[in-house]
C-alpha cells in the first residue's frame, strides 16, 4: 500500500512538472503580461524573442514603442519592429505599418508602399485592412484611382468579417452607397472577384 501511495505521489509530481513545462511558453507569457498591463515583464519576455526573429514578439514590441507602454514612446522604433514583423508575414504588423505609412506616423514610405502593406494584410483576411482598402478605392484616396469594382469587392469581404452587427451594418451601408452608382455589370464583376478571392 505504501509503495502504491509513493508511486502515485511521484506520478502526480511528474504530471505537474510536465504541465508546468507545457505552459512555459515565453511568447504566451509575454503576451499575457502585455494584456495585463505588466509592460516590464512583457518587455523582459518578448525582447529576446523579438531579437531572435519571432514575428509576434516583434509586433508587440512595435506596439509598445508606438504607445509608450513600458518604454518611451518612439514612433520610429515602433516602425522598425513593425517592419520586421511585417517582413516575416505578420498580418497585424502589415496592417499597422500600412496605416502608419499613410498617416506618416514615424514611417517614411510613400502611399504606394502603404497600400502594398494594406493589401498584404487584406489578402490574409484582416477586416480593418479590407475595409480601409474598400474605402480608399471608393474615394480614390492616397494616390489610388477610384475603382468601384475593387472597392465593392473589399467591402463585401470586410462585411463577412465584421465582429458585430453594428460594424456589419456600417460596412454594408458603405457598400450600398457605392453600389448605387455602379452598373449591374460592375456589381457582378465585384462579386466575381470576391468569389475568386475566397477560393484562394
Amino acid at each position: 500500500m505504501q509503495r502504491r501511495t509513493t508511486a502515485l505521489q511521484i506520478g502526480g509530481c511528474l504530471a505537474l512538472a510536465l504541465i508546468g513545462l507545457a505552459s512555459a511558453d515565453p511568447l504566451e507569457d509575454g503576451v499575457a503580461a502585455y494584456r495585463q498591463g505588466d509592460f516590464a515583464a512583457a518587455m523582459r519576455l518578448l525582447r529576446p524573442l523579438a531579437d531572435a526573429g519571432d514575428a509576434k514578439a516583434e509586433f508587440h514590441l512595435g506596439r509598445m514603442y508606438a504607445l509608450g507602454q513600458g518604454v518611451e514612446q518612439d514612433p520610429r522604433q515602433a516602425v522598425v519592429w513593425y517592419r520586421k514583423a511585417a517582413e516575416r508575414g505578420d498580418a497585424e504588423a502589415e496592417f499597422v505599418l500600412g496605416v502608419m505609412s499613410l498617416d506618416r506616423s514615424g514611417a517614411s514610405q510613400d502611399a504606394g508602399q502603404a497600400v502594398a502593406w494594406l493589401r498584404k494584410a487584406a489578402d490574409k483576411g484582416v477586416f480593418n485592412a479590407q475595409f480601409r482598402l474598400g474605402m480608399m478605392y471608393a474615394k480614390g484616396a492616397s494616390g489610388l484611382e477610384p475603382d468601384p469594382i475593387a472597392a465593392r469587392m473589399w467591402l463585401s469581404l470586410a462585411a463577412e468579417r465584421a465582429e458585430n452587427a453594428y460594424v456589419h451594418a456600417l460596412v454594408t451601408k458603405e457598400r450600398s452607397k457605392l453600389s448605387a452608382g455602379m452598373t449591374p455589370a460592375e456589381i457582378a464583376e465585384a462579386q466575381r472577384r470576391a468569389i475568386e478571392w475566397r477560393a484562394k
